[in-house]
């Protein structure tokens, strides 16, 4: 029987092609996500927050990634077992090394920006002081991952260059099986605590059973990156080190996914104004208490303030969330409301209060 041929390197095999079709619809999907949310802010004219640049630089990394995953399929050999593609392409070993140390880096870029994408979003929406320092917390714990996962790209072999150059007879490289396992259960913990963080207060919110689901379920997209992050760990740890260019076939699309789903749930909250709002303008808005309660893309804004005589009109120290609906599409914003007062209603909004 003779030994397969592999014309296209790993596209010619099942794991290969399935890498590469998925990661081309998640580039595909990514990418008219961004074009949207540009549109959606160009045509609200909203002011470009700090999250909006993390968001764009994350897609930058997040193609990046996907990029170098394709090139690792073809003309590279993910998919192909190791002594086929030595047999066949030899002399793709060392561009295909090159890869593989390049994707740690994209890897953690993005992955690192996304995280601070979405915490910089909740930074906006809210302003509780307790929420806000669980969100810098997050947030540089994120940021530590994200360099610690640099760092260890840069100083695992020694010296750098024998990442893909074997024939350094000095070099060495510590174990990448062990900071694999680490650096992915950390940042599924981390992820794990983004999603939840917002919960407890949306679930607060003074509107219909189902709308709290809705909203819920749109922060908590980020559960499918928990998910594939857990799949993740436990090929790695069920994988054959020695047969690696088969094994990152898997785990290279398990990272695209990951990396193209988060950047796809950071831009939801911003897309879903243009679903809701043209539920409401058909007269199909109900599922939020009518089309004046609804869910913005969560830009904050400030409600007209009181008259500085009237002194019970002032606002105080609690912070209140409104769900209103307007031209602007979808808007969660926050008013301080008079103290003790933790729920109120407007005409056509919802709203519930947090005690600082």
């Amino acid at each position: 029987m003779e030994p397969p041929s592999y014309t296209q390197s790993g596209l010619s095999t099942s794991a290969g092609r399935a890498g590469f079709i998925t990661t081309i619809v998640l580039l595909i999907v990514l990418t008219a996500g961004l074009v949207l949310r540009v549109w959606v802010q160009t045509r609200k004219r909203r002011r470009v927050q700090a999250h909006d640049y993390l968001y764009f630089a994350g897609y930058v990394f997040a193609v990046g990634y996907s990029t170098n995953f394709l090139y690792g399929i073809y003309p590279g050999g993910f998919g192909m077992h190791l002594q086929d593609f030595m047999r066949l392409y030899p002399e793709r070993t060392v561009p295909l090394l090159k890869v593989i140390t390049a994707s740690t880096f994209l890897w953690a870029m993005a992955t690192t920006l996304v995280k601070l994408c979405l915490l910089g979003l909740f930074h906006e929406i809210f302003t509780t002081p307790i929420v806000r320092y669980l969100i810098w917390a997050i947030a540089a714990l994120s940021a530590i991952l994200g360099l610690s996962g640099i760092l260890l790209g840069v100083l695992i072999c020694q010296p750098f260059a024998y990442n893909w150059d074997k024939t350094i007879t000095s070099g060495h490289c510590g174990d990448s099986y062990k900071m694999q396992l680490a650096t992915c259960t950390i940042n599924m913990v981390i992820e794990l605590m983004i999603v939840l963080l917002p919960a407890p207060i949306l679930w607060r919110l003074q509107m219909p059973f189902k709308s709290k689901v809705i909203l819920n379920g749109i922060f908590s997209l980020g559960l499918c990156v928990c998910a594939t992050n857990l799949t993740r760990i436990l090929i790695i740890y069920n994988q054959d080190q020695a047969d690696f260019t088969y094994s990152l076939a898997l785990i290279g699309v398990l990272c695209s996914l990951e990396v193209n789903i988060a950047m796809i749930c950071a831009s939801t909250p911003t897309l879903a104004s243009l679903v809701v709002r043209n539920k409401c303008r058909s007269g199909h808005g109900d599922s939020f208490g009518g089309s004046s309660r609804v869910m913005n893309s969560f830009a904050r804004r400030r409600m007209m303030k009181q008259p500085k005589d009237d002194k019970k009109a002032r606002p105080s120290e609690s912070t209140l969330i409104s769900i209103t609906a307007g031209d602007d599409g979808l808007l969660l914003s926050r008013q301080d409301i008079r103290e003790g007062s933790s729920i109120g209603t407007t005409s056509g909004s919802t709203m519930v209060g947090e005690d600082v």
